[in-house]
């Protein structure tokens, strides 16, 4: 089934579009909750990252948040002015500098969970407990078409 036409395929209803709207609205508002803890949501996302283990260098942690290493780069420079991050060289190879939060940035990194729980109850306050498990399985379902579009899409540009 199609759910667009080129002719249809204008303005602000665009799937696209919707997604990166509330992308945008909701990285705004955490953003404003993150003030007082003078962060931004991106760089509390590196935080959050890095306390959970999941990225060990810069190369990683710009592949898991899809971003350039120049990028992520600065933001660890800023990460770092902060005391909350730190660069230290592999042990088991020396041209690896792993990324480690510091004493500070693993304290302040689960109370960093509450002002997110806030906006996302926040946002999704007026919807039911049903809805909000569809939006969930929705979502999900739609990132699992796309990923398995690219891998398609890689799969015969390789062939």
């Amino acid at each position: 089934m199609n759910h667009y036409t080129a002719e249809r395929f204008q303005g602000t209803d665009t799937l696209g579009h919707l997604v990166a709207q509330s992308h945008l609205s909701l990285r705004t508002r955490l953003d404003q909750v993150l003030v007082p803890y003078e962060l931004t949501a991106a760089q509390w996302i590196v935080l959050r990252k890095l306390g959970r283990g999941e990225h060990r260098t810069v190369t990683e942690l710009a592949c898991g948040l899809n971003q350039d290493a120049a990028a992520i780069t600065r933001m660890l420079d800023r990460l770092e002015a902060k005391g909350l991050v730190r660069r230290v060289r592999s042990a088991s190879d020396r041209r690896v500098v792993e990324l480690q939060l510091t004493e500070a940035g693993a304290a302040l990194t689960p109370s960093l969970a509450e002002p997110a729980v806030q906006v996302m109850n926040e946002v999704l306050d007026d919807f039911s407990q049903e809805e909000c498990e569809q939006l969930h399985a929705l979502l999900r379902r739609l990132i699992d078409n796309l990923q398995h579009s690219i891998e398609a899409h890689d799969a015969q540009s390789q062939s």
